[in-house]
């Protein structure tokens, strides 16, 4: 019987594609199992659920095992790996599709951060291809939902023909909780380890014209991604503007970003939070490399109004009086000692620690010392200021990037102690976390 995956115990073939099938032979694994399943399609209308083991779900390889969602819920993924600090789980070999909106996700991983955040990498989805469509023209399909868990996606294809959709959302178990999104702003985020989602060596394949499509993060969440080819989209991620924190960090490196359709306004944006981008390649039809935004400077923009207690509002010159706005582009951790968030004003002191945001080694349509664009509004020029909260062209004193390939990124030896466990009957399925839905 072949081995293949990270296990170090048994395989168990799945009796087939089905959903049924598949869950029966994932229960019926232990930590250190691989369940396989052969070649075939079949639509996937109840999901399936990975919970608090560590296991690999190996595919017969893309275009071979292709699984399609059309569950009920919009809110239903078709697979789920819902997993404890502790456990890995990897995922190979398959084409996952969807015929409804996948609104949180086709396939999602969930951790649990808990009262602080978990250490180290616990999923990796690799060699396998994500049909993101259909659209909604409000509404976007997520291919890859990551909740609240560290891990790697890499060697992936991600395809998307609709103009809404975004190939990979990292999120934080309750978006709009202080408790969940805490723990990261709460005490200084090195980079270049890998307590971040990683997503390296995959291929973004977008002809629908989806703005931030190749991913997206939320609410303290972290993000390298690295070594990618990206064709007709972006990366972008959100910030305290509509959400209750912005994305924490960032590291995006040694990607190619190609564009033969219509013009996108960037290839890069953060609309806060910091981190470094550099050793990138930009060609073809993009108006901008790296625009920061804060789109609270904008009086009219609607949500926590411009001057709000849980911004700085100090007096600085060369800004604007509410200086600097809660975790705005190039700001970092509160002291640990800090009440946060808090609805009375802030010592210097006691407020997020300034943390540039740097980038160099870019090439930008051929211009090889490109600078970031600080618009969308205009009036973030009055929040974002150059070598205080942004340094062009400027690598980043003590910067290490972790090392490549990322360490889930192995083979290792397979076991000699094979057995063949057939597959149980699935029980029934356990109630998931729900997210609300954000604009």
């Amino acid at each position: 019987m072949a081995w293949s995956g990270t296990g170090t115990g048994a395989t168990i073939m799945a009796s087939g594609c089905s959903a049924v099938q598949v869950q029966s032979a994932i229960n019926s694994a232990v930590s250190g199992d691989t369940v396989q399943v052969k070649a075939g399609s079949a639509t996937w209308r109840s999901p399936v659920v990975i919970q608090n083991k560590s296991i690999t779900l190996q595919g017969a390889g893309i275009g071979n095992t292709d699984i399609t969602r059309n569950t009920t819920s919009n809110s239903d993924a078709a697979l789920t790996v819902d997993i404890t600090p502790g456990h890995v789980v990897t995922i190979s070999g398959f084409t996952f599709s969807t015929i409804n909106l996948a609104q949180w996700g086709i396939v999602n991983f969930v951790g649990e951060y808990g009262g602080g955040a978990p250490s180290g990498a616990q999923f990796r989805l690799t060699n396998c291809l994500i049909n993101i469509a259909p659209s909604n023209p409000t509404i976007g399909t997520r291919g890859i939902h990551a909740i609240g868990i560290y891990g790697l996606i890499d060697h992936c294809t991600f395809s998307n023909t609709s103009a809404n959709g975004q190939g990979l959302s990292v999120d934080a178990p309750n978006q709009w909780g202080v408790v969940t999104v805490r723990p990261t702003y709460m005490t200084p985020q090195p980079l270049g380890t890998q307590d971040f989602v990683v997503v390296e060596d995959c291929t973004f394949n977008f002809s629908g014209g989806a703005a931030d499509g190749a991913c997206d993060a939320y609410c303290g969440t972290k993000i390298v991604f690295r070594h990618n080819t990206v064709n007709g989209t972006n990366v972008g991620w959100h910030g305290a503007d509509s959400e209750a924190t912005s994305c924490r960090a960032f590291e995006v490196y040694d990607n190619a970003f190609n564009n033969t359709g219509s013009s996108i306004y960037t290839a890069v944006r953060a609309r806060g939070g910091t981190g470094v981008v550099w050793g990138n390649t930009v060609t073809g039809n993009y108006d901008r490399f790296f625009i920061l935004s804060a789109y609270r400077a904008d009086p009219s923009y609607g949500g926590v109004p411009l001057g709000s207690a849980t911004d700085g509002n100090f007096s600085q010159a060369g800004y604007a009086k509410y200086y600097p706005l809660l975790d705005q582009v190039g700001r970092g951790s509160f002291p640990e000692s800090t009440p946060w968030p808090k609805e009375s004003s802030y010592t210097q002191v006691q407020y997020e620690a300034l943390d540039p945001v740097y980038q160099w080694g870019n090439n930008f349509l051929g211009n090889t010392a490109p600078t970031c664009t600080v618009d969308l509004p205009f009036q973030s020029t009055q929040y974002i200021i150059e070598g205080a909260d942004y340094n062009d062209n400027t690598q980043k004193p003590g910067y290490v990037p972790l090392g490549y390939p990322h360490p889930l990124a192995t083979t290792p030896s397979p076991p000699q102690n094979l057995r063949l466990i057939p597959p149980k009957q699935i029980p029934s399925n356990s109630a998931r976390k729900r997210q609300s839905p954000r604009n």
